[in-house]
This record gives C-alpha cells, structure tokens and sequence, in this order.
C-alpha cells in the first residue's frame, strides 16, 4: 500500500467514524473529526519528509493508542476522548503542514542561490565561450525542473537535486583556472554528498512515516469498532430496560415489539 492508499483509507476510517459519532448525538466531536480529515486530504501533497515530520506522526501514532487503550478501559469517557484524539490529530496535521511548507520553500530557495551563483562563475571562469553557455545552459534547466518538481509536490524533486551538483562539477573542470578548479570541484563534491544523504535520509524517513501511518490506521479501525460497540451495547441495554414497560402497557402484543426491536438491532449489527 502506498502513501496516497494508505491516507485515503486512514480518511475513509475517519469518515466512518464521523457517521457513528453523529448517529450517538456527538456532534461537536463529529464535526471535529470531519475537520481533521479535511486536513488529511491535504498530507497527500508531502513530498519532502523530514525528521519534524517523522516525529509528528509518531507521537501522534503513540497518542492514538493510548486513546483506544484508555476507552477499552473506560466506555463512559468515550466523548472526552474522542474530543481530544481530534484535537491531537488536527494539530498534528496542521503541524506538519506546515514544516512541509517551510521545508519547500527553504530548498526552491536553496536551489535558486546555488544555480545563479554558480551560472555567474562559470560565465566568468570558462572557456571557450560556448562551453560556458552550455553548461550553464545545462545548469539552469536542472535548476528550473528542480524548483517546479518542488512548486508541484513530486517526490521526484529529490532526485533531480543531486544532479545540479554533480554538473557544475564537471563544468567546473573547464575553468581557465587552476586553483578554481580545485576549489569548485571540492565544494559541488561535497554539496553532492550533501544531497545524497539528503534523498537517502528522505527515504528512510519516508518508510517510518509509512509505517506510522499503517499503526494509525490500525487505531483508527480500532476506534471505529469501539464506538460501534458501545452504540450496540447501548442500544441492547435500552431494549432490556423497555421489556417490563412495555408488557405493563401492550400485554402480549409486547412481545412481538420487542422481537421486532431485537430483530432490527440484529440487523443493525450485521450492517456494522
């Protein structure tokens, strides 16, 4: 399951879990959670994840599970729960909406720095003059990619990050001069590193965040059932409650309204 599934089901999980909590009179918190994957829709757009990101979702992976834990303990304290395991999760979202953010917009300027500064050496440095326009050439339409890959939300940004490193190293070798040369191409070797355990890194928290995000969709499962469990347990127990109640009013005829009662909320439960 990739990350986009794996969002879309965690926000199907939410909007089931919307129903129940309306179907027991919890609007507030229903409206809550309705607001929360509204914020979900929009994690799909992550291309970037950093540690800030990886952090985020664990914690809140590990406060969903200590939210499920503690209503299996406790079924009357369902709607304080709920209300905070909605705040948890839209803060959280909103959190690492906007570190991505500040994350993109850091590397497109990074990016824009480093292509202008390195066009204008290699203007001034290289020889023949065609070899320098096609380098920079070269140079700026890496540049370009990178920047509207990132604008775009494609993960493939990451890829094309290495490779504007990796040219101006080479084009640094048709410098005129020595010394520059030297100088060039220790930097954009170690920029190019740099950028290597950039996208390695990416990957690697890539996977935690997956990972996370399958445990919170286990949890939202898990939420889901205990809120139909409590509305069956609670339907049951007003069914019991109005079996003397109704005998005392109908006489027999009670007992073919319970059946039908019970009928429907086996029914019910199927349908769950």
């Amino acid at each position: 399951m990739n990350m986009i599934t794996l969002l879309h089901s965690i926000g199907t999980k939410i909007q089931q879990l919307v129903k129940e909590l309306e179907s027991r009179g919890m609007l507030t918190v229903a409206q809550n959670m309705q607001n929360t994957a509204s914020i979900l829709k929009r994690m799909e757009k992550i291309c970037i994840y950093t540690r800030f990101i990886v952090s985020s979702f664990k914690s809140l992976n590990s406060s969903l599970k200590d939210a499920t834990k503690s209503i299996g303990e406790n079924a009357a304290a369902l709607a304080e729960v709920m209300n905070r395991i909605a705040q948890d999760f839209a803060n959280t979202l909103t959190i690492v909406e906007k570190a991505y953010v500040r994350t993109k917009i850091v590397l497109m300027f990074l990016v824009t720095l480093y292509v202008i500064s390195f066009i204008n050496i290699i203007n001034t440095s290289v020889s023949p003059a065609i070899t320098a326009f096609i380098w920079t050439a070269l140079l700026l339409s890496e540049g370009l990619v990178a920047v509207t890959l990132l604008m775009l939300d494609l993960s493939t940004s990451a890829f094309v990050i290495p490779l504007i490193p990796a040219t101006t190293a080479v084009a640094s070798l048709f410098s005129t001069r020595i010394v520059l040369v030297v100088v060039l191409v220790l930097v954009n070797v170690m920029l190019l590193a740099f950028s290597l355990f950039f996208v390695f890194r990416m990957l690697s928290n890539y996977k935690l965040v997956k990972q996370y995000l399958e445990e919170i969709l286990e949890s939202v499962e898990g939420l889901l059932r205990l809120v139909r469990e409590s509305s069956i347990q609670q339907a049951t127990f007003r069914t019991e409650v109005n079996e003397e109640v109704f005998a005392a009013i109908y006489g027999d005829k009670a007992y073919e309204l319970i059946k039908y009662l019970n009928d429907m909320q086996k029914l019910a439960k199927q349908q769950r």
